[in-house]
């Protein structure tokens, strides 16, 4: 009993001061899309789920959109972004997030496309119609890759509560993934868990008791 009692005062004082980590957001909306006209396509179900299936290898041709992988820039027959919407739970540190993507390097005819980079919101033109060199704050992956390398998760950090452009009215996060010459096959938003205030107030009080006791009976020892 006393064992058990002390270990209850830990995990009481454990819940109550800190954040548990690894709480997936469930993805609510993924729309591959391009600028240079209406030009879009709900590929959620090939992004989802890590099962090999590459997007956008299992959509394409679409409209104008001939090419299996995105690449942003001014020609229709590309997609140049994916545009995010996750649905995260009550308790979610919204500071504190983390975005993956299960990438694979796309055929592009300029090899040395291999950027990406975070924007805050849905369908965010911002570099729409700009080369990687060209673009301000497009991230070149750090090491030189094949065609149709795969080169497997890469992460961002996200944090919606210091830009609230990354919120939506409904409570959502939004973010656009804008590619130069990649396909994905998953993606996936990560966050910390803020305990209920109730769940904290429970275990503090079972942590105080526990530790009430331990001392009580090391008194009487």
């Amino acid at each position: 009993m006393k064992s058990w009692i002390t270990a209850v005062a830990v995990l009481g004082v454990l819940v109550g001061a800190g954040q548990a980590n690894g709480a997936i957001l469930v993805g609510a909306e993924a729309v591959a899309f391009q600028d240079e006209g209406t030009t879009a396509l709900n590929v959620a179900s090939g992004v989802s789920t890590l099962d090999g299936v590459w997007s956008l290898t299992d959509v394409y041709p679409f409209g104008t959109v001939v090419y299996d992988y995105y690449a942003t820039g001014t020609s229709p027959a590309w997609f140049d972004a994916l545009s995010l919407e996750f649905a995260p739970g009550a308790y979610e540190d919204l500071s504190n997030m983390t975005f993956r993507a299960y990438l694979q390097k796309g055929a592009y005819g300029n090899n040395s496309w291999q950027h990406y980079q975070i924007l805050p919101g849905k369908l965010n033109s911002t570099n729409q119609d700009l080369s990687p060199a060209a673009a301000p704050g497009a991230i070149q992956h750090p090491t030189a890759l094949a065609r149709d390398e795969v080169v497997g998760w890469v992460e961002f950090d996200v944090d919606a509560t210091s830009d609230p452009a990354y919120l939506l009215s409904n409570g959502n996060v939004a973010l656009t993934f804008r590619l130069w010459n990649w396909r994905i096959d998953a993606v996936e938003l990560s966050g910390d868990i803020i305990p209920e205030p109730a769940t904290i107030v429970i275990w503090s009080l079972l942590g105080a008791l526990g530790a009430v006791v331990c001392w009580r009976r090391r008194r009487a020892a």
